[in-house]
């Protein structure tokens, strides 16, 4: 009987452990994790206890404090004028906090089809001038090109977006020269036609 029992206890003990890993399978599928490191920096307002999310909602702004990083938009016009490992100052718009000195690590190849940076648009406060598509995106009215810039000092901490300016001293032009790159794109853009 003893023997029986055993087998019995045995093959009862390999279900629940079977159910368990299931369950745990499923915690782990409900539990959020960012695919980064950090700390919580902003939190979207209309979360609230027994909400349903999807995968595409941004519930939450992570941001590693270690390193922090400058996201600028740059003209089409000033493009030619900046350069990867070109010093820059970063400007807040708040006047409380400091001046940041900063390097320009990277600029995109290819203007933004549409703005992913919503409070950098027109609409909420902005300086580009976007207008809104079917879709509800953002896509701005003159070319523009996301510049990433690595800040000099790491010991700079921040606790919530901050939106400014960013100022690189570029490479000198004559007004010759602008106005030949300007009559040039405008004849490029024409024959296009």
């Amino acid at each position: 009987d003893e023997l029986e029992d055993l087998q019995v206890i045995q093959q009862r003990l390999q279900e629940n452990q079977t159910n368990l890993a299931a369950l745990q399978a499923l915690n782990d599928q409900l539990t959020i994790r960012s695919p980064v490191d950090g700390t919580i920096l902003e939190l979207d307002d209309s979360l609230h206890p027994g909400r349903w999310i999807n995968e595409s909602l941004p519930i939450a702004l992570v941001a590693d404090p270690a390193r922090l990083v400058i996201h600028g938009m740059l003209n089409e016009s000033d493009l030619s004028r900046v350069k990867p490992a070109q010093a820059a100052r970063f400007v807040p718009d708040q006047v409380t906090r400091p001046g940041l000195d900063a390097r320009v690590v990277d600029i995109s190849q290819a203007n933004l089809a549409h703005l992913d940076v919503p409070y950098l648009a027109s609409v909420y406060g902005g300086d580009i001038a976007v207008r809104q598509d079917s879709q509800g995106r953002l896509v701005p009215e003159s070319s523009v090109y996301r510049v990433t810039l690595e800040l000099e000092d790491g010991d700079v901490m921040a606790d919530s977006i901050v939106r400014g300016v960013v100022q690189v001293r570029g490479e000198p032009r004559s007004f010759g020269q602008r106005a030949y790159e300007i009559i040039a794109a405008a004849l490029v853009r024409g024959a296009t036609f």
